[in-house]
């Protein structure tokens, strides 16, 4: 993105805005170890949240036909789709690309009811689900 905008293509660049990246590494014990990068634990001063633009995305679910011959999708989890933008200028120009992440954000964050009645992980299992869409970069491969 950088690149393109230094050499002064407009371009905008969209991906997914992991909460966690498994980038940073350690030493322990003599062992080099990955651990979670926790990139968005302070925010960041470049990133702008873009709720204006956030889209609902179906997942899961099933399909059936209707009397007519119609296939609908049913039963299916609604996560909201946030974007965030990120300005990347060019260099010694005055041309500035955007890069736009995504993130997974739940219909529901919080169930009272559920909560109300004892059940403190009922209350938000919808709102983990939705949002380990965008949790960590790369899921252990072992």
């Amino acid at each position: 993105m950088d690149s393109l905008a230094t050499l002064g293509y407009a371009a905008y660049g969209y991906g997914l805005r992991y909460e966690y990246g498994i980038f940073k590494q350690a030493i322990k014990d003599g062992w080099q170890v990955e651990e979670p990068d926790d990139w968005l634990r302070f925010g960041s001063p470049w990133d702008k949240a873009r709720p204006e633009y956030m889209l609902p995305v179906n997942f899961y679910g099933r399909t059936v036909k209707d009397e007519h011959g119609k296939t609908h999708w049913i039963d299916t989890q609604l996560v909201f789709a946030m974007p965030y933008d990120t300005p990347i200028p060019g260099y010694r120009n005055n041309i500035v690309n955007t890069l736009r992440l995504w993130t997974a954000k739940a219909e529901n964050r919080f169930n009272l009811n559920y909560f109300n009645h004892g059940d403190y992980i009922q209350a938000v299992l919808d709102r983990n689900l939705a949002e380990n869409i965008t949790r960590v970069l790369y899921p252990n491969d072992n």
